[in-house]
């Protein structure tokens, strides 16, 4: 939004034209400047996707105004990509060692193949002990700046069973024992996270994977865990 106010919240509605718009993609993928890098094709594509919202619901409420500026605007093709890669065996063996509050929530993510939305939502009775499997079958969905619902299903829609590797199993064992939640990863009162409750506690391990391991600052210890 600050980016479109800034290329466009000059211009009447009616005078911002798609040269004006790809002028700011081709900005944008030059260099952002709140980051002082390229932005990226999914953040180029964020901005497109608002800006075409934005002119549908300005022909959605002024009679006088039924084009989408927006529509035509083309995300550059040199815009950088980023590249996901997979962990090392050396980074696996580090998150495995590290013991944080953290700890449950990423190695269900890790072992399992969990999105961090289906591990929120994870309650003991979507875990058969006896067979070893998980059951993932709800998720969460951002309602609000910080606040999550819990929605039946995934994100892709289809619930799925997933076996879970023996050490885990021994070690989610051990914490039901201790556990008196329903839920399986909660914030600090024992409460369903928020996003702002998450984001502080997966910074938190990554600070600590940073300063066991690497020292404090280092990127490959963040890279790591991200990728995670």
């Amino acid at each position: 939004m600050e980016h479109l106010i800034n290329a466009v919240g000059d211009i009447p509605v009616k005078d911002i034209m798609p040269m004006q718009l790809n002028d700011l993609m081709d900005d944008l993928a030059t260099m952002n400047p709140n980051t002082n890098r390229p932005a990226s094709k999914k953040f180029l594509k964020a901005v497109c996707n608002d800006a075409i919202q934005i002119f549908y619901f300005v022909s959605d409420n002024c009679k006088d105004f039924s084009y989408n500026p927006a529509a035509r605007v083309h995300i550059p093709k040199n815009s950088t990509k980023k590249e996901r890669r997979s962990l090392t065996n050396k980074e696996v063996r580090l998150i495995l060692e590290l013991q944080h509050r953290a700890r449950p929530a990423v190695l269900i993510m890790l072992l399992c193949g969990w999105r961090v939305g289906e591990v929120l939502t994870l309650h003991w009775d979507d875990i058969d002990f006896t067979k070893g499997e998980m059951n993932i079958n709800k998720s969460t969905q951002r309602v609000s700046g910080n606040e999550y619902t819990v929605k039946d299903s995934t994100k892709n829609g289809k619930n799925r069973i997933v076996p879970i590797p023996q050490p885990l199993l021994k070690e989610l064992e051990e914490l039901k024992e201790h556990s008196m939640n329903p839920l399986i990863c909660t914030n600090t009162s024992g409460e369903f996270h928020t996003p702002c409750s998450w984001k502080r506690r997966f910074e938190s391990y990554i600070s600590d994977f940073n300063a066991l391991f690497f020292g404090c600052g280092s990127s490959y210890g963040t890279e790591a865990t991200r990728s995670c």
